[in-house]
């Protein structure tokens, strides 16, 4: 009633003010609180909610008015004030539950919210009118890029109003700048590229100088657009707009400029050439890039002959001189300072033969000295190559020792030559393709050396004959592998052949008695066989061979036979003392007596006739044949019986076999099994050393009473709750939290109705006996109940209000008057009323509940 009557009186207020003459009132005259107030009714009056905002200048104006307001143009009073001002404005009755009332709602309790709200329906509005700005853009990004495509991107732009424009994405602003600025570049490019005045057949100097200046003003403005166009290439953003194919495409006078550019390419690089008395390579890059310009502008879509430039007649005169020389520099640059091998040197004399016959005088004295001293050295080395040729083929052979002396001169003086060719020609890679007749050399050095060394052999000594083995064998291969033509040459071969076979004779026993010394190849100083044989073949041999042979080995030999009964018997006497130290026979002795006979059983029939005690030997293995080595067999001492303890469980116990107590660890090893819970447990003896098989016995463990376990967890008192009262109990033995059904069984008993209840707690596997515990089951407190049903607010009807209420109590649905009984206070008339919740039965305490009357 009252809002009604407020309302009213503000509708009679403006129909007041309407009827009053209007005064104007300047900005500065209307306060920043009038101000902000002005603005929220014109943004309600225009959209009452922010979903029915719709974009425009003039609303849009108000809200970032507002906005402005609100950052720094008001008091904190003031905006409590327009806290209270945008409740009222917001606030509207609705309907209520039911058709007969209604309800008053408050959209906005705060200046803040409400602004930002309709800040961000504006701003999504702009976003919206904002999109196809986007779209435009990134159509002109999408495609190569035209004069076209940024105008009808930019148009779209420039046409928004101020607020579309600010929510367009400074990307896209900045991609319609950048184009633009490119786009600048390309019309002052193309407008240099339009005043380029080109060359005429008359042309003077004056007009060719201020050629080149426009053409640098040319590239001076294509060089600022080259640099832009690179720059924005780095983005992938303008990957797609910016394609290489198109990167001249925006220029109208282009061709122009291409083609002038040939032009003074070519014209600027025959002036840099200047005049020049030697090809030196400052001079040759030079001309290349001449070369490079003209043979760009044939090569050009403009296919520009050397006579159409300025310049033409001298520039092919210099061009063509040039061509001349660089083909005998070509030719010249495929050999070495002096030629490393015959391919350089057919090349350095082919060259040498174009400067002669090709080369006009003007174009030798241009050619660099140092190339025509390349060429000078080339000569020289195929005349000295040429001498030494001759000397090889003079060498010749030798058929006797008589002729082997001028033979040996003719060799040395052509080696000599050759060696101070090669010496002075220290660079060639391969001598052979220069000196044709090498391989003839190589062959007189081959023979000489045979000779020579078939001489040596014929002059050695008779008792170093022998170590020159190695040396006759390889000389006899070497010769083996000559021609027929190569063999006749060793006149002296028959001679050697004759040494070596007696060498052979001698060397071979000289090798059966070295191997016979140091016990190698399956000889040994024991064996007497051997050792006669040797005696013999040593008889059998010439005189010669005896003394290829000489004193010494046959010295060796005598010793050997000495040697031999002395070392029978020290072998016999080694096995005598193993024998000796086998001592007592028992199990341990086993290893002593197998040794023993092994050492025993290796001797020669020889030395087994020196072991005088073979019967002590044969008598401890009667008495080891009798002993018992099977673990099996052992005795082991009680076990017993023990009570579980909730660890492995490992008795000692004691092992004897062969009236011996046996060492754990070292005559036998123990495994125990299922050792740690209640049952029958096994233990596994396996022998070890000189003792097999294995062995098992038992033994028991029993179970433990639970009279030493406590039970934990269990309170003296549980409220009700309907349901059997289980308390989480652990029942602990020995520090040890025992497991429900693995190690005990619960049992509750009377834990459902109000009283005393109990538990009962029976070992199980490795426990016995039993525990009890007890706790009493005490009425519930609905203090802490959930009371649903009741209504903040109930309508006024002239009588006590008693609402309906539902009461749950641990998720069990609570009975009216088994369970609690209600009572009610103060609710009849406006104001609080109170409702009071009353356990009875198995539930005690009271819960109050409030609610109001209108």
């Amino acid at each position: 009633m009252r809002l009604k009557k407020w309302i009213a009186l503000w509708s009679a207020l403006l129909m007041m003010i309407s009827i009053l003459p209007v005064m104007p009132v300047s900005a500065e005259e209307v306060s920043a609180l009038e101000q902000a107030k002005l603005c929220i009714d014109t943004i309600l009056t225009a959209a009452p909610a922010p979903e029915d905002y719709t974009f425009s200048e003039e609303l849009a104006d108000e809200v970032d008015k507002l906005g402005k307001l609100l950052q720094t143009g008001l008091s904190t009073s003031e905006i409590d004030t327009l806290d209270a001002y945008v409740a009222t404005k917001t606030t509207s009755e609705v309907p209520g539950e039911d058709e007969t009332t209604t309800e008053t709602v408050t959209r906005y309790q705060s200046v803040q919210k409400f602004y930002q709200d309709y800040a961000d329906a504006q701003n999504a509005a702009l976003e919206e009118l904002a999109a196809p700005i986007h779209t435009a853009v990134d159509a002109m990004l999408a495609r190569p890029l035209t004069r076209e495509n940024y105008k009808t991107a930019r148009e779209s732009y420039e046409n928004a109003s101020a607020h579309i424009k600010a929510a367009v994405d400074a990307d896209d602003v900045n991609a319609l700048n950048q184009i633009r600025e490119l786009l600048e570049l390309v019309d002052s490019a193309d407008r240099a590229f339009l005043r380029i005045e080109m060359l005429k057949a008359d042309a003077s100097a004056g007009d060719y100088n201020l050629f080149l200046e426009d053409v640098q003003s040319a590239k001076t403005a294509y060089g600022l657009y080259e640099s832009k166009f690179a720059e924005l290439r780095r983005y992938t953003k303008y990957a797609d707009c910016l394609i290489k194919a198109m990167k001249n495409s925006l220029f109208e006078n282009y061709e122009k400029y291409e083609k002038a550019n040939i032009i003074a390419d070519v014209e600027q690089a025959y002036d840099d050439l200047g005049v020049y008395d030697v090809l030196d390579d400052t001079v040759k890059e030079k001309l290349d890039v001449l070369q490079d310009a003209v043979d760009a502008g044939a090569a050009s879509n403009f296919s520009l002959s050397v006579y159409d430039y300025y310049r033409g007649e001298a520039i092919q005169y210099v061009l063509t001189q040039y061509r001349n020389i660089e083909t005998f520099e070509e030719m010249i640059a495929l050999t070495s300072e002096t030629p490393k091998n015959k391919t350089e040197l057919t090349a350095a004399l082919r060259a040498y033969r174009y400067y002669n016959q090709e080369l006009t005088a003007d174009e030798q004295d241009l050619v660099a000295p140092e190339l025509v001293k390349k060429m000078n050295n080339a000569v020289l080395l195929n005349t000295n190559c040429e001498e030494v040729k001759k000397q090889i083929t003079d060498i010749g052979t030798a058929a006797s020792d008589d002729e082997f002396e001028d033979f040996t001169k003719r060799y040395e003086q052509a080696y000599k030559s050759y060696r101070l060719f090669v010496n002075s020609y220290s660079g060639i890679c391969d001598i052979s393709d220069l000196i044709s007749n090498l391989s003839t050399l190589d062959e007189a050095t081959d023979r000489l050396e045979m000779l020579k060394s078939i001489r040596q052999i014929e002059e050695t000594e008779d008792a170093l004959m022998c170590s020159k083995k190695l040396q006759i064998e390889s000389l006899l291969n070497a010769y083996a592998s000559l021609d027929e033509d190569k063999q006749a040459a060793i006149y002296n071969i028959d001679s050697l052949r004759e040494i070596n076979a007696d060498v052979q004779v001698a060397s071979a026993l000289r090798i059966q008695v070295d191997t016979l010394r140091s016990g190698e190849g399956g000889y040994s100083l024991l064996d007497e066989d051997t050792v006669k044989k040797l005696r013999a073949d040593y008889e059998q041999m010439t005189d010669r061979q005896k003394r290829y042979f000489g004193s010494s080995y046959l010295n060796q030999l005598e010793a050997i036979e000495r040697q031999l009964d002395a070392e029978n018997m020290n072998a016999a006497l080694r096995v005598s003392s193993l024998i000796n130290q086998i001592g007592t026979v028992n199990a341990k002795a086993k290893d002593r007596i197998e040794s023993a006979r092994k050492a025993y059983d290796a001797l020669s029939e020889a030395q087994k006739a020196y072991v005088a005690n073979l019967a002590t030997l044969e008598t401890a293995e009667t008495s080891l044949s009798k002993l018992e080595f099977s673990i099996a067999k052992a005795t082991v001492s009680s076990l017993g019986s023990y009570r579980y303890s909730g660890t492995a469980l490992t008795p000692s116990f004691t092992v004897s076999l062969n009236g011996v107590k046996l060492v754990q660890d070292l005559d036998y090893s123990v495994t125990y099994l299922s050792n740690k819970n209640v049952g029958t447990a096994k233990v596994v003896i396996c022998g070890k050393g000189v003792y097999t098989n294995s062995l098992t016995k038992t033994f028991t463990i029993r179970p433990e009473t639970m009279a030493s376990a406590v039970i934990t967890g269990c309170k003296a008192k549980y409220s009700y709750t309907g349901k059997q009262v289980k308390p989480l109990i652990q029942v602990v033995w020995n520090g040890k939290i025992l497991r429900n059904n693995t190690d005990y069984t619960l049992l509750y008993k009377n834990n459902k109705k109000r009283g005393s209840a109990g538990i009962v707690v029976t070992g199980k596997s490795n426990y016995s006996g039993t525990l009890k515990a007890s706790f009493t089951i005490v009425r519930a407190s609905v203090k802490k109940a959930s009371v649903t049903g009741l209504k903040a607010v109930y309508a006024r009807t002239g009588k006590a209000v008693k609402p309906k209420v539902t009461v749950k109590l641990g998720g069990k649905k609570l009975k009216k008057k088994r369970d609690y009984i209600l009572s009610y206070r103060k609710n009849k008339k406006k104001g609080t009323a109170l409702l009071y919740v009353k356990g009875v039965g198995n539930y005690s305490g009271t819960k109050k509940m409030k609610f109001k009357i209108r």
